[in-house]
This record gives C-alpha cells, structure tokens and sequence, in this order.
C-alpha cells in the first residue's frame, strides 16, 4: 500500500501487507523515499504481486497552489519506484489499483486525480498481464472507500478509469460531442492577442501559420527556451560545421560537436518561422521571446510584457513537453520528475502569471495517449491526463466569456515528436498510428477554440481513431454494444541465470532478502534436445507429464539458493494439486516457483515453496494467471539426519512374476528409461522391497545439476503398488501428495547411482513407510504419507496401505 493519508494508512490491516509513504508523519506506515523503494522492497517478508495507491484529495482552491500538488506529486514518485521495483510481478499477474478519495468536488474529477488514472492506464498498456484500475470516489468515507476498491480493482473496462458517485458508478468512456446549443464563436477578432508557449518549432509553427491565415493582423507571441540565431547565414553542412568546430575547439568530442549543429539548426528552424509568421501578419506583429514555463519569473515577466503593451489575451496556446520515450523498466526518477514538471509545474506557473487576467481562450495540448497510452511513456501519458482534467476543472470555474480546453492530439505526421521515423515505426509497432496531416491539425485546432463543444477535454474521431480505440476495447460507437477486451499474451521468458545448476529452474523473476522467485520454461522447438530427453519417459495420457516427486526437486533448488550455506534434508506437506504437462506443440511452458524464508537459524531454516502457472491458449493468450500446482515446506539444516532401519525383509519372497503396472505402455501413466528403474520385487508378510538402478553415466548429462535425488523419490513411490498377497495393485491415479520425505545423506541420483550402483527399497504394509537403503544398511531417504487422486475423477484421494478413500485436498 502507498499512501501519504495517515487514516487510510491505519484502516489497512491484514496478513503480507506493508504500508509505505513518501514522507514521515504517517504512523501507520513505513517512510520509504522513492529512490528507496527497491530496497524497501526487497526487504519485505513475502513476496509482493500487488500495489494499491491510497490517498484523499483537497478541493482546490485555485489552480495556483503547488502545496497539494507537491504532497501528490511526492505520492506519484514513491508509487512509480514501487510499480518499478515489483515489476517483475505485476508482468506475471500481478496488480495495481488507486483509490482516490473526494476526487469529485463539484461533480468534477479533481485535475490532480489525473496523476494517478493516468498512471495506472499507462502502465496496464505497458504491462498488459497486470490487472487492476483506478477508482475516483467522492466519499471522504475510508471503510467505503475500501470496499469500493475491492469491487472496482477486478472490474474489467477498457479505460481502467471507474468513478463512484454516490451510489452510481460510472466508468470514463468515449462519447460523441453533442452539436452545442450555444452560438458558435466568431473567429478571432481583427488584431487578436495570441500568445502560444512551446517554441516556433514542430506543431506550434502550423497552428500559428493558420490563426494567421483566418484572423486579420493577429499579435503573435512565440515563446520557447531556443533563440533566434546571432546572424542570418545559412548553416554549412554538417561535415564542415565539425570540420571548423574541431579547428577551433581540438578538444571538442564528436558528440559536443553534433548537438551544437542540432542547435544551431534549430535556432535557424526558429528564425524562419519568424519570417513567416511575419509575412502574414505583417511587421511589429511577431514577437519571440526566450522562456521556460518552469521559469516562473521569467514566465511572469513575459505575460506582464504582453498585458502591458495589449490588455489582454485573446488566445493562450500551451503546447510546452518534454518527451522522454523509455521503457518503464528503465526510465529514471529524474526522468519522470523532468517529463511532469515542463507539464504540470509549466502550466502552474502559467495559472498564477495570470491570476486575474485570464485568457479568453486557454487550449493546452494533450494527447490521445492519455487514453490510449502508449509503451515507454507512462510519465507523459499520465501528466497529460492531469492537464486534460485541469483544463476541465479551470473551465468550469472559468469567468463568463472565458473558457478552457485541452486537445487530446492524434500523432501529425509531417511535423512534431511524432513524426520522426523512429517514432512512427514505434507507434506503427503499438497500433497508435492514426496519424493526421498538418493541414487535418491546423483545421481540427481552429474548430476546437472557435467553436466549443460540451466538454473541455476534446479530440477528433476518424476511422483511424475508432480502430484505434476499438482495438483496445474503448467502443466510440455509442448505438452499439461493448467491444471484446484484449487479451494478454503470456509474459515473456525470464533471462536464464547461470547460477542455477538444477534443470528445474531458469531464471529469476525476482529476489528480495528472505524470499524469491524463479521460473521454469520449456520451449517447444528446444524439447527434444533438452529435457525432452528425459521428460519423454515419463507420460500420461501420451503427454509428457512432469513427476510429482519433481516439484520436490524445483523447491529444493529455490530453497538451496535461499539458503546457500545449509543443505536440504527433507520436505513437509507436499501438496500436487495439478500436473504440470508440457507439450512438444503449441506455445512455451513456464512455471513459477516462489519460495519463501519462513524460519532461519544458524543450523536450520524452512522454506515455503509455491509453484504455479499460468494458462495458456494455444493462440499464446493468457486465459488464467498463477493456477496453482505444488506447494511444499522444504526443510534445511547444516547435517542430514540419521534415519531408521527398514524393518527385517528376511521373510521377503522374490516375485520374479511382478510386472510393475505403470511400466506397461499399455495404461493412462506410463513410465520408461530412467523411471523405470525398480526391480527384483519381493513381498513378505508386512511388506515389499525392490532394487533401484540408475545409468548415471547415461543420464549425467540432463540431470547432473539435480539438488536432490527426485527419481529414486518417485521409484520408492512405485513399491506402494505392489500388494499384499491376495490382493491386486492399487489402481491409482497421478501423485497427489506426500506427507514427509527426509533424506539420510547428500545426493542427487547421478551422484548416488554412482556410488552405490543397487539402492534397496522397502514399504511397510502397516502405514505406507517407504525407505532407501544402500547394501550395507544406511538409510538414504524415507518417506511417509503418500497419497494418489483416484482414476474416476471424483476427486477422492487414495493412500495405500493406510485408511480408506479420503475426500480432496481442499
């Protein structure tokens, strides 16, 4: 939970929760500053899937007051490092929600409300195996407002935006502009004032060049952070310009010298836009100014220049940003703080240069990627959605005469950040390119601020913006129903991690301190050279089917990696509640497995250890996050346990006539090569025995990295259907637990096939006691409370030589 609201910070209580806020005052929680996240996070006992934004907003005063926007800001920080830092499993299903609570003042969405929506739609865009959505409530109620956010996280709408109102409940969609009953606006007035921040580069230069061409001898005010060049020469060629740069400055790096080319070609870009803006308006008529929005003196100092001079603004047009393209992974804190600042922190300075004397016409720019984000940009995407809800919020409380709007823009093609080829093929790449000429823009600009519509958060929709949208589920079509919601893909491999020897584990999705989180994958194209090679003898049902006695062998190697300086000596409570089956067709196999520091001392520790997946169509579509399939305790110390002695098996008689069951290609299990391994069966009046043998030499290759001896597990499990005299073998299903298993020594199956070539099996008829012994009587493994799902699909479970069918695990 991140929260900075002390009493939202004390009503969330429950197991596996941490509660951080960015700044200290907040008993409840723990102070974590953003840069400290990750740390913060890995210092957690459990593993964290899930992130919830709490925070409640103060109506706002004007549009001037940074106080509440600095605490909000310092929350959206701490709430990025976090999605940061977890998101690893947020990419493998994890969520991410916000509650906002008096967001509605007035009816309206809070402008600072927007941080926080547009967050957690840019990163569910980003990260679309992540859930969850944001809520804005105007409850200042903390019990409802929970209860609220556990009925809006796991709602499914496109926009990931749900509002609570009362007792109605909205979600933001899309709706066309009813044609307005008011008189459309005239044109700009002969001689308007107009003053546009954000340069006379890129779109701004367009828009201009048309208010010039459809108003009579406008007042042009170009402000940007570039100046008008020394001279008017031409540049020389790139070439030459280095050429003469290192001349003059030897020591001068080649990258030094091509940024100062780029400024000094745009510094000429702004010059000739001067000159045409000119021509059109005629001299005196255009002015340029040197200024950065987040200069709040120079900003004022500028508008009080030009109120001096005119008395007024006809038309403000603030198109101010800074784009900084990343993927979240690897976007900086600075990064994001620059990204919202030129927009947020901008048009604050903005609103209060021009407290009292306001605009007539105020347009900011934003851009349909607030509703539509697009991958790399969760900081740009997110400010703009605050500027749109500011736009709507200045507008409503605009003077008569005056009003507000923001432009949600397509991408224009020829001009602007949008039209650069590496650009366009990223938006291409994403789907997102609906892009617009200049001419489409220029005309689409002049009919937003001269002919209002309802709404003061705008854009245009083509056919190239209802495909858009439709692709992602947002219908634009009012007459028709909702459009199906896209479907994650599976998320992508983990990278492989060398320090993991057993061919159980891959990759590491992510580590913390006491815990940790590791995958498996199996590649169809790489099976048969891989584990294929062993996996093959092992089938149900003609798939191959991953022994239960395996799971053992994926916690044992993520518990061994927790816990590097002990050895695992045994395993509790192993629960197999699915097989795990991997196909030579149809998409990737991956499981995970999560293990977890439940007890540590200086001799002994106990990990908790999950192991899931997720399903997947044969499209590579995710139907169903983290079904679970195994859990176990894995038990760890710095010596093996001496274990007991079978019982005496000199009353044991050979059946040299049993055929083991599951060795027949001829039932639903059936097992080959290295599993099976079981032989010389006998049977006495209290129990069974039988040999193990392994080729060591054979199967060094796939299966030397093993922690623990898995197939000679599985082969003890294989005695339990040999029965009694009298009776016929057991018939069973696949594995579905086994209480305790402890092994005597170190090993895996290579290691102690090597060393003692016949292993000796026993079962005990009274309770299922199965053990491993080497010739001269020392104990390898035991184990008791073995239990199979029944053949019918009941659900029954069947424990042989103990009692009678039990119900289900739950």
């Amino acid at each position: 939970m991140v929260t900075d609201t002390p009493d939202l910070a004390a009503a969330v209580t429950g197991p596996d929760i941490a509660i951080w806020s960015p700044g200290p005052g907040v008993d409840a929680a723990t102070h974590v500053p953003p840069d400290a996240a990750a740390d913060a996070l890995a210092g957690l006992p459990f593993v964290p899937r899930h992130i919830r934004i709490l925070t409640r907003l103060e109506t706002p005063a004007d549009d001037t007051d940074d106080t509440e926007a600095t605490r909000l800001e310092d929350l959206q920080d701490l709430a990025f490092t976090t999605i940061q830092a977890a998101l690893p499993t947020l990419r493998a299903g994890g969520s991410l929600a916000a509650v906002l609570l008096a967001a509605l003042p007035q009816a309206t969405t809070h402008p600072l409300a927007g941080l926080f929506t547009g967050l957690v739609r840019s990163v569910r865009a980003e990260v679309p195996q992540c859930g969850g959505n944001s809520l804005i409530t105007d409850t200042s109620h903390v019990p409802t407002a929970l209860a609220q956010l556990a009925r809006a996280a796991t709602a499914r709408v496109p926009t990931h935006t749900l509002a609570c109102r009362g007792q109605n409940w909205y979600e933001l969609a899309v709706a066309d502009d009813e044609t307005p009953h008011r008189t459309p606006e005239p044109a700009l007035p002969p001689g308007a004032v107009v003053v546009a921040f954000g340069g006379a580069r890129g779109i701004t230069p367009e828009l201009l060049d048309a208010v010039a061409r459809t108003t009579d001898r406008p007042h042009l005010y170009v402000i940007g952070r570039t100046p008008l060049p020394d001279t008017d020469d031409e540049l020389p060629s790139q070439a030459a310009f280095i050429a003469a740069g290192r001349r003059e400055h030897p020591d001068a790096s080649l990258r030094d010298l091509r940024t100062a080319y780029e400024r000094a070609q745009a510094r000429l870009e702004v010059r000739r836009t001067v000159h045409r803006l000119t021509e059109l308006c005629g001299p005196d008529r255009v002015h340029h100014r040197v200024g950065d929005v987040l200069d709040a003196d120079r900003t004022t100092a500028i508008l009080d220049e030009i109120m001096d001079r005119h008395g007024r603004i006809d038309l403000l047009v603030n198109t101010v940003l800074d784009l900084r393209s990343r993927a979240l992974h690897a976007k900086t804190l600075t990064d994001f703080r620059a990204v919202r600042a030129t927009k947020a922190t901008g048009y604050r300075n903005l609103k209060r240069a021009l407290t009292g004397r306001p605009p007539r016409i105020w347009c900011n720019f934003s851009t349909l990627a607030t509703l539509a984000p697009a991958p790399g940009d969760v900081d740009y995407c997110a400010v703009n959605e605050y500027l749109a809800y500011a736009s709507a919020w200045a507008d409503r409380t605009a003077p008569d005469g005056h009003r507000e709007l923001a432009i949600l823009w397509s991408g224009w093609r020829e001009v602007g950040v949008a039209s650069s080829t590496a650009m366009q093929e990223t938006l291409r790449r994403n789907r997102m390119d609906a892009y617009i000429s200049s001419r489409q823009g220029a005309a689409q600009f002049l009919d937003a601020v001269t002919r209002p519509g309802n709404g003061a958060a705008v854009f245009f929709i083509r056919d190239e913006e209802r495909v858009l949208l439709g692709q992602r589920g947002i219908n634009t079509d009012t007459t028709g129903g909702p459009l199906p919601l896209p479907v994650p893909d599976a998320p992508p491999p983990t990278p492989p991690d060398p320090t993991l020897a057993t061919p159980l584990l891959d990759g590491v999705l992510l580590r913390g301190h006491r815990w940790a989180v590791f995958t498996k994958t199996w590649e169809p194209h790489t099976l048969a050279e891989q584990d294929g090679r062993w996996m093959r003898h092992h089938r149900v049902n003609g798939e191959y089917v991953l022994p239960g006695t395996f799971a053992l062998e994926a916690a044992a190697g993520a518990a061994a990696h927790l816990c590097p300086d002990l050895t695992v000596t045994g395993f509790r409570d192993l629960a197999c509640h699915t097989s795990v089956t991997v196909r030579s067709a149809g998409p990737p196999r991956t499981i995970t497995v999560e293990a977890r520091l439940t007890d540590r001392s200086p001799d002994r520790a106990v990990v908790a250890v999950r192991i899931t997946t997720n399903r997947i169509g044969r499209n590579g579509k995710v139907l169903r996050f983290n079904d679970l399939l195994c859990e176990t305790t894995v038990v760890l110390a710095d010596r093996h346990p001496a274990l007991p002695a079978p019982t005496d098996q000199t009353a044991h008689r050979p059946e040299p006539d049993f055929t083991m069951p599951v060795y027949s290609a001829d039932l639903p299990i059936t097992l080959s090569g290295p599993f099976a391994g079981t032989g010389e069966y006998a049977r006495g009046p209290h129990g069974t025995s039988a040999t193990f043998r392994l080729d060591h030499q054979a199967w060094s290759p796939a299966l030397a990295g093993m922690t623990v001896p898995a197939i000679l597990l599985d082969a003890m499990v294989h005695l339990l259907l040999l029965p009694p005299h009298g009776d016929r073998p057991p018939l069973v299903g696949p594995m579905a637990g086994i209480a305790t298993v402890d092994l005597g020594g170190p090993g895996n199956d290579c290691q102690l096939s090597a060393a003692h070539p016949t292993i000796r099996l026993h079962c005990r008829f009274a309770d299922g006691t199965l053990t491993a012994s080497t010739p001269d009587g020392h104990v390898l493994a035991r184990v008791t409370g073995v239990s199979a799902h029944a053949t019918d699909h009941s659900g029954r479970l069947i424990r042989p030589h103990a009692d009678t069918p039990q119900p289900a695990l739950p």
